[in-house]
């Protein structure tokens, strides 16, 4: 689970940290309608989705 999704309350839950190589990973997507990666509030939440995945693959199509 997520570190902020909240767990259920009845059932005791214990999260454990993923080690291990190759570490695991999760990939995201961002699809956004053509011309609209201009607009600035989705200009703005790309390049802060591109700043958080650091030096990892970034890729535009």
């Amino acid at each position: 689970m997520p570190r902020p999704a909240p767990g259920p309350e009845r059932y005791p839950v214990v999260r454990v940290p993923l080690r291990g190589e190759p570490l695991p990973v999760r990939r995201f997507v961002a699809a956004v309608r053509r011309g609209a990666e201009e607009q600035p509030p989705i200009a703005r939440a790309m390049a802060a989705l591109c700043a958080a995945a650091g030096d990892r693959e970034v890729q535009g199509v």
